[in-house]
């Protein structure tokens, strides 16, 4: 018997993403690429967003 205590919990891995597939055209999960490169395209799509949004807002005056 290996008397020690358990490793740290390791964080689940997230599955399929249909959010992602609607907005990036792709998830992590789906096209193996790492969470930290879907958080980095999540990213640039709200960066993308708010700009047009504020182009909206400016050019509206």
């Amino acid at each position: 018997m290996s008397g020690g205590l358990p490793g740290p919990a390791k964080p689940p891995l997230r599955g399929h993403s249909e959010a992602a597939h609607q907005l990036l055209g792709w998830c992590a999960h789906c096209e193996g690429r790492t969470e930290a490169q879907e958080a980095t395209a999540w990213r640039g799509w709200a960066a993308t967003l708010l700009h047009t949004i504020s182009e909206g807002v400016c050019g509206s005056g």
